[in-house]
């Protein structure tokens, strides 16, 4: 298993095919589920959102367009100096980047009001990783703060992160199928978002 997540993890900071992907991604219009959710944010009064996995940016540079200030963490040098282009370019002041990952989020405890994750969850290999970056998004969050959560999941791997959203001592707010991807040889997954709630009381 470890020689697994070290060949995915130097892919992804090192590769040739990763940089196309993240060039790719940069370019690409903010999620659907995203620019759903603006609203959402708005009603429980965000002001600052950490973004993680936020790649070349096509999510942070929605949600600081849109008003909120915006933490973006990755563990890709080459996708934060995409985006670190890509605000220069557009001389968009409210995005702050971060090297990091998402099982160890460099951020003080209880600092944002809303925390965004897109096809990240579905990367972390092991049980205990997926756990420990659960557990570390509510602890950047603030007590109330929201976690948008959206990855690929089979219906068991959907039943496992429910549990341990509630376990890290979230509240589940909207729980639900965006699409079925397929993945061929009559394989799927399913596109899923989880929208949770840091209780007031943490």
């Amino acid at each position: 298993m470890a020689l697994k997540v070290l060949e995915k993890d130097k892919f992804m900071r090192e590769s040739s095919e990763w940089v196309k992907y993240a060039k790719d991604q940069a370019e690409r219009p903010p999620r659907k589920t995203g620019a759903e959710l603006i609203s959402l944010l708005k009603e429980h009064g965000v002001r600052n959102v950490i973004d993680i996995g936020c790649g070349g940016g096509r999510n942070s540079i929605f949600l600081a367009k849109e008003g909120f200030d915006v933490t973006g963490v990755d563990f890709s040098e080459v996708s934060l100096g995409i985006l670190k282009n890509k605000i220069k370019a557009g001389k968009i002041e409210n995005i702050h980047l971060l090297l990091g990952e998402g099982n160890k989020i460099p951020v003080k405890d209880r600092t944002f009001d809303a925390a965004t994750c897109h096809f990240v969850l579905d990367l972390q290999f092991g049980r205990d990783e997926q756990k420990t970056m659960i557990n570390e998004i509510y602890r950047a969050l603030k007590p109330n703060g929201v976690a948008v959560l959206e990855s690929l999941f089979t219906d068991k791997e959907v039943e496992e992160v429910r549990n341990r959203l509630k376990n890290a001592g979230f509240i589940l707010l909207d729980d639900r199928l965006s699409k079925i991807i397929s993945l061929g040889e009559g394989r799927s997954k399913n596109d899923w978002v989880f929208i949770a709630e840091k209780s007031k009381q943490a």
